[in-house]
């Protein structure tokens, strides 16, 4: 009974989308995890990628193109909720059934964070999905026994 209920419970995960719905905060935790295990103060690739999400300077400029407005600056990459609000932003703009001829997976979703507007396109996206996919498995096994 409790497989079928992890079944249950991550197949409706991977069902969701952002027609109509929030990004899942589930998606968002497992991101964050695989970009900096939840550190705020993280920076990578060569100081480019800034903050929990690890967003570099161009996607908060694209950010706020989607906004019409400068509502962020680079030094909110250091903080997890302004962080989170652009990143949800950002999939809310790539991340569309119009955009995508069908309806967007968890998988187009995290391809996009990590590779861009057109990342669920690239073949170097699909390891990052393979981790992010790991780690909303591992919160799922960690939250259901």
């Amino acid at each position: 009974m409790k497989h079928i209920k992890r079944i249950a419970i991550f197949t409706s995960l991977l069902l969701c989308t952002v027609a109509g719905a929030n990004t899942p905060s589930r998606l968002l935790d497992a991101i964050e995890q695989v970009e900096s295990g939840g550190k705020a103060d993280a920076v990578g690739d060569n100081g480019n990628a800034v903050g929990s999400f690890q967003i570099w300077k161009i996607y908060v400029d694209d950010v706020n193109r989607i906004l019409g407005e400068d509502r962020y600056t680079y030094s909110d990459r250091l903080s997890p909720i302004l962080s989170r609000e652009m990143v949800k932003v950002y999939i809310r703009h790539y991340a569309t059934e119009k955009r995508l001829k069908r309806e967007p997976t968890l998988q187009d979703m995290a391809r996009i964070h990590n590779g861009g507007g057109n990342g669920y396109k690239k073949e170097c996206t699909k390891k990052y999905w393979i981790k992010v996919k790991r780690s909303m498995k591992s919160w799922q096994k960690k939250n259901t026994n």
